[in-house]
């Protein structure tokens, strides 16, 4: 730490603290406790007292001798100006104790404090933006009444004064920096976001007091390069229309495609001199033909309600190779052509041209202009679609696509996209070199069967089934709840192989329950089997092993789905074979019982209840069924009971209840015995 000389004398004058050394005087706010200012003291001077005297700060310091006088001499301090000290305080970028200086200077009840405040900052924004702190200066700016002539005159050559030569920031570039455009450029770019602050906050006070007419004043920093705007007395509309002028000038000169999109867009009304700023857009436009010119005359038109102007040079906008320019053209176009004309004619004028370029546009206008939908008929729309030059069966498809995912559509336009969809894949199908494009087709008509519910499936099936397209089918039946016509399909696909997976699966997806449907038509073929059998003379060995299987599968099914919600199980034990034998620990015995238990106190279950007697009855018969065979004996001489053949040399046999044996394929029908044609399942509890 630095040794300080020892202290005369102290004195405290209003705020401030002034203390005596032997080389200086140190100056410290009392307020903030810090040190402000050094006063230093001559070389040969000597500080003997500091006192106060008629408000006036008086320092008495001795002299060098001369001869045999002794001197002394008084020195007067005097407080310096509050604003001179905040001017000699930015001077050095001292913003705090600038800040500080200021709120001292100021009383609580002062009725001018808010125009001191907002003065103190544009001297502080201005100070920071001459010296080149642009985020700091528009933080302090951004709620100051500055002058937008005098920072509009920064940018060389935009603000001109009568008989006045202006400076520009390119003057302080080239003093500070010498011939540095990046500096220059990046200062003017501070400049325009200052420029369309004001235009904001101007434009949202127009709106509260509605008075074109009235004079402005604003507040000028101290050190201003043009002296000339400190009179500045001009109205409202003669500054925004300065600042829109301006800034579009700008936008053009630098090609900012994007800052003026986002500045028309954000802006209700555009000020200018109508013919001046006209004939000067016509002027740029033979000169340059830049997309940012092409665009500022758009805007400029469609404000303007020069709608068919504005148009115009928006076709041949789309020509241009910037994507961002002519992705900005097809909004504005929408936006026209959709809100702001009202005759068909021109309508359909210019929707073909963006057609051209953009054809998913064009037909959002034809789908959301209100004039449109209330004077001409989507047959007419398509009609004139259709006699477009080029690819107009595309147009027409996107337009279909476009047009059924609005929520009043109604039904035919849905069935005529599907049928449009058909009637390509058809076309397509052809030629064995098109299946990727069919893919996709088939990709979408799927899609829409789907999603949609609206079309017509009584049109839509005869396509599809002649298209032999079994998935797309399915979809229809689902969203249809024609499920009966879905499982004939998958049953009938499953029948041979005895797979139904497809079918389990369609079931599982459907809101209704479909199971118990699913297994009685399973079941249905089962019984068909059983009956074929019965009616042969001779028993096929194929057919037997078929039967099982399908025994097999109805009983897995009944396992696997008998609790599951989307299984209707009364329908199920309705078709119950009367042949088929349940036991008490088997497990499809206790997942029907478990599931009729569940259904018998929710519903009317008198069916339910007529079947579970019938399980009791199957019951007993499977015990005395397996009583039965547990007993027979294999003897030398035991024979056949159908060929009457010996069976003591036969690997598998068949046991009847009444003792007598078959071979496997003697055993026709397992219930009634060949020898006596007796029919144990009718009979067997009187047997």
């Amino acid at each position: 730490m630095q040794k300080q000389s020892p202290i005369v004398s102290m004195l405290i004058k209003g705020s401030y603290l002034l203390v005596l050394r032997d080389t200086l005087i140190n100056v410290y706010d009392l307020i903030s406790f810090i040190k402000v200012q050094d006063i230093a003291i001559g070389k040969e001077e000597y500080p003997k007292h500091i006192f106060e005297s008629a408000e006036k700060i008086i320092v008495l310091l001795d002299l060098p001798p001369q001869k045999s006088e002794h001197l002394s001499k008084l020195v007067c301090l005097e407080e310096i100006p509050a604003d001179k000290k905040i001017q000699a305080l930015l001077s050095e970028y001292k913003l705090t104790e600038a800040r500080r200086a200021f709120a001292r200077s100021m009383q609580a009840d002062d009725p001018q404090y808010a125009e001191k405040k907002g003065r103190f900052n544009v001297e502080v924004g201005w100070t920071l933006f001459m010296a080149f702190r642009f985020g700091e200066a528009e933080e302090w700016l951004a709620s100051a009444n500055y002058d937008p002539f005098e920072f509009a005159a920064l940018i060389p050559g935009r603000v001109q004064k009568e008989g006045v030569e202006l400076k520009s920031i390119k003057d302080v570039v080239k003093e500070k920096y010498g011939d540095e455009e990046a500096k220059c450029n990046q200062a003017i770019e501070a400049v325009m976001k200052l420029l369309e602050l004001k235009r904001q906050v101007l434009a949202e006070e127009y709106k509260v007091h509605r008075s074109a007419g009235k004079v402005l004043t604003f507040l000028h920093p101290s050190n201003g390069l043009n002296e000339t705007f400190k009179d500045n007395r001009v109205s409202f509309i003669e500054t925004i229309t300065m600042l829109d002028t301006l800034l579009v000038k700008s936008y053009i000169k630098n090609g900012h495609l994007k800052q003026l999109k986002n500045f028309f867009d954000s802006i209700d009304t555009f000020y200018c001199d109508y013919e001046r700023f006209e004939s000067y857009l016509k002027r740029h436009l033979k000169d340059d033909k830049s997309e940012t010119c092409y665009l500022a005359s758009i805007c400029f038109y469609e404000k303007k309600e020069k709608y068919t102007e504005a148009l115009d040079l928006c076709i041949k906008l789309l020509q241009s190779e910037n994507t961002k320019a002519t992705e900005i053209t097809c909004k504005i176009m929408v936006r026209i052509l959709t809100t702001k004309l009202f005759d068909a004619s021109l309508i359909f004028k210019y929707v073909e041209k963006l057609l051209e370029r953009h054809p998913k546009k064009g037909i959002q206008v034809l789908l959301d202009n209100d004039y449109i939908k209330r004077n001409i008929s989507t047959n007419e729309i398509l009609d004139h679609l259709s006699k477009l030059p080029g690819e107009n069966k595309i147009i027409m498809e996107d337009y279909l696509e476009m047009l059924v995912t609005k929520k009043d559509t109604d039904e035919k336009w849905h069935t005529k996209l599907a049928l449009f969809y058909t009637s390509k894949i058809q076309e397509l199908s052809k030629n064995k070199e098109n299946k990727d494009e069919v893919a996709k087709y088939k990709g979408k008509l799927g899609k829409l069967l789907a999603a949609s519910s609206k079309y017509n499936a009584t049109e839509i099936l005869p396509a599809i089934n002649e298209l032999g397209m079994v998935k797309e089918e399915l979809i229809v039946y689902s969203k249809k709840k024609m499920h009966e016509r879905a499982l004939n399909l998958l049953v009938r696909e499953g029948k041979e192989a005895i797979n139904f997976k497809k079918a389990e699966e369609y079931c599982l997806m459907q809101e209704e329950p479909q199971l118990g449907l699913l297994f009685v038509k399973i079941m249905a073929i089962y019984k068909g089997l059983e009956n074929a059998q019965k009616s042969r003379k001779e028993t096929e060995e194929d057919l037997t092993e078929k039967i099982n299987a399908y025994d097999k599968y109805c009983k897995d099914y009944l396992i696997r789905y008998s609790n599951n919600e989307k299984m209707d199980i009364e329908a199920a034990i309705s078709v119950l074979p009367d042949d088929w034998l349940f036991q008490e620990d088997d497990e499809l015995t206790a997942k029907l019982i478990a599931a009729i238990n569940g259904k018998l106190g929710t519903a009317d279950n008198s069916d339910i209840e007529l079947n579970l007697t019938k399980m009791e009855k199957l019951n007993l018969q499977a015990e005395l069924f397996n009583l039965q065979k547990a007993y027979v004996v294999v003897k030398q001489e035991t024979r056949c009971g159908g060929c009457k053949k010996n069976v003591s040399s036969a690997k598998s046999m068949f046991t009847y209840p009444n003792g007598v044996l078959a071979h496997v394929n003697c055993a026709k029908d397992k219930h009634t015995c060949p020898e006596t044609n007796y029919n144990f399942a009718k009979n067997i509890i009187n047997y």
